[in-house]
């Protein structure tokens, strides 16, 4: 689906006015933008717990390094 929209200034930076059809259930939701060639990507950050119990491990191995 494709759809024209406008971007419009707020304070310093420029928004993008996102139809409801392709906004997301939340309204507060971090998301990543990137730039490819003449294009800007939207997509939502979907925290997993995944990464994290990898960082717990390797704080654990870090501090067993230490001692």
């Amino acid at each position: 689906m494709k759809m024209i929209t406008r971007t419009f200034r707020n304070g310093n930076t420029i928004a993008v006015r996102v139809p409801v059809e392709f906004g997301f259930p939340d309204t507060e939701r971090e998301v990543e933008i990137e730039r490819v060639g003449d294009e800007l990507r939207i997509r939502s950050l979907r925290r997993t717990p995944a990464p994290t119990l990898e960082q717990y491990a390797q704080n654990d191995e870090t501090k067993r390094e230490e001692r």
